[in-house]
């Protein structure tokens, strides 16, 4: 993951951060997502992450770890009212609100907001009313990217 250029010392996730205090930040900001998102994540366990991806990154002289993972959730009763209440949640942790799409084309019911948080994750939320359709990621209403 690339740095943010952040010369902020609230913010240091420009690759000072050690990796396990990177990996407690990645997986405390995956539970609050799953906890506010209002799906339900039947593949997430924090116990037994086995969809989390690990790989190494390098921000200017530092090497890193970065973890990843995409979720996929249930689908929700009111998209727009899911984004609304993710983004207020998002808003009152500090997170940059990114873009967000309302519409994002036919073969896809969902909206995706997209932020970053104060310790440097990169979040996607995607919610639908609808199960996806085989090309459509609809019903994967969490994709989450931290590194070092």
């Amino acid at each position: 993951m690339e740095s943010n250029g952040s010369t902020d010392p609230t913010r240091p996730f420009n690759g000072t951060r050690p990796a396990k205090v990177v990996e407690k930040d990645f997986y405390d900001t995956v539970e609050d997502i799953v906890k506010h998102s209002g799906a339900k994540f039947p593949t997430w366990n924090r116990a037994d992450p086995k969809s989390i991806s690990v790989d190494s990154c390098v921000v200017g002289n530092h090497k890193g770890t970065k973890y990843s993972v995409t979720l996929d959730g249930s689908p929700v009763s009111d998209s727009d009212e899911a984004i609304t209440t993710m983004k207020a949640h998002w808003e009152s942790l500090d997170y940059t609100i990114g873009l967000y799409f309302q519409d994002m084309g036919g073969n896809t019911t969902g909206r995706e907001l997209n932020a970053t948080g104060p310790v440097g994750a990169e979040v996607q939320f995607t919610p639908a009313k609808h199960a996806a359709t085989s090309a459509s990621r609809a019903n994967a209403p969490l994709t989450l990217r931290q590194g070092i």
